[in-house]
């Protein structure tokens, strides 16, 4: 059996070539996970036959909670007479897991480096195409959150990168790269990206108080903010609950409630929020909108609500501790590891922009939430290591 540190024998260069197909095939088919499961599966099938670390490798304590979240779901949807759910969440959410941890730990950086530039590759090629930043958002992704969520990971991995880097010149092409992200971001005004961004950021400034460089850069991408979002801040702020936005979260989280209430355990199945919660709205609330009929959610607006009413308290708590230990790990018992700490800070920001945009069902978000679980696993691997 081989050692983790005899990994690099093994594929010098194949990691990375098959990480930037995977990075493309991410960005230019969010959709097509048939494409890039299928690049995943042959290295993953390549990997195990030159390790030959099949139980070691395939059951942890991360994939053991995977496949006991996707149980809880189908037994939720058998529960409920509901469809077994036909895509290939599970499979998307394992094989994407289990090429992160394949992955050599001393090149995480450059595995991030690859994802950010595979973001601004895609982002710029559609930019040139149509030059109409929403009409790119829509593209991209399919979905503007969704997009700025990728926009804010490739800043949040540049920023660290520019921050961490002790070659001046390199320093500089870091910042200088992150520059047209900021302009992107901001100009989508995704409000709860953003202010993920900006915790996420100040969390990392905190960790390199020494550098006035990200400091200086937080203190702009604040200015620009402040500037830019501000007629739609005051929207939000003066009339919350008569923006569609607010008042429509606010009665899907009535809705997931309610569905929680009746079934507390299993849940009302897997999907099955899209399908319900109109049943489950309160009417008689005051503040409740005739259009939420017509809109058609797909899900709750909130990660852990979400959870609740699809695959109750088991689903909720089996996710929720998957979070909750990789945030114990990487801000508290190995916040002094660059790779831990910076993927733990990556989890954190898709973690709290789920608060208002569900995104575990959504195929793109999905494989990267479970790509950096991976390699969060594997650079954990590699550091119990050296503690022996």
């Amino acid at each position: 059996m081989l050692s983790i540190t005899s990994k690099t024998n093994i594929h010098e260069h194949i990691d990375l070539i098959i990480f930037a197909l995977f990075s493309t095939a991410l960005i230019f088919f969010p959709n097509k996970q048939e494409i890039y499961n299928s690049i995943l599966c042959l290295y993953l099938l390549y990997y195990l036959y030159k390790t030959q670390k099949y139980i070691y490798f395939l059951f942890d304590e991360i994939s053991i909670s995977i496949l006991f979240f996707f149980s809880i779901a189908f037994l939720s949807n058998l529960h409920n007479s509901i469809p077994i759910n036909k895509t290939y969440d599970i499979t998307n959410a394992l094989f994407t897991y289990y090429f992160g941890k394949s992955l050599f730990n001393k090149k995480t950086k450059k595995y991030l480096f690859i994802l950010a530039t595979s973001i601004a590759i895609g982002y710029i090629y559609q930019f040139m195409a149509y030059q109409d930043i929403f009409a790119i958002a829509k593209l991209f992704f399919k979905n503007i959150s969704r997009t700025s969520l990728y926009l804010a990971t490739a800043i949040l991995i540049l920023s660290f990168l520019t921050i961490t880097q002790k070659n001046y010149l390199r320093r500089t092409i870091f910042f200088a790269i992150k520059i047209p992200f900021i302009f992107f971001i901001i100009n989508l005004q995704r409000i709860t990206t953003l202010t993920s961004l900006l915790i996420c950021l100040s969390i990392i400034i905190l960790r390199q108080t020494k550098n006035i460089i990200p400091l200086l850069s937080l203190a702009l991408i604040v200015s620009l903010i402040v500037v830019s979002t501000n007629n739609r801040a005051k929207q939000l702020l003066n009339t919350p609950l008569n923006h569609a936005t607010v008042n429509h979260r606010y009665n899907l989280w009535i809705a997931s409630l309610n569905m929680f209430k009746e079934k507390p355990f299993l849940g009302h199945g897997y999907k099955s929020f899209k399908k319900k919660y109109k049943l489950y709205l309160d009417r008689n609330n005051p503040y409740f909108r005739k259009d939420i009929l017509n809109s058609g959610y797909q899900d709750a607006h909130n990660l852990n609500l979400n959870l609740l009413a699809e695959t109750g308290l088991l689903g909720f708590s089996c996710i929720n501790f998957l979070f909750f230990y990789i945030f114990y790990l990487g801000f508290f018992k190995h916040k002094k590891n660059d790779n831990i700490f910076l993927l733990a800070t990556l989890i954190l920001m898709i973690y709290l922009n789920m608060q208002f945009h569900v995104h575990l069902d959504v195929n793109s978000i999905r494989a990267l939430l479970f790509l950096l679980f991976g390699l969060f696993k594997s650079n954990l691997l590699a550091e119990k290591a050296n503690e022996h």
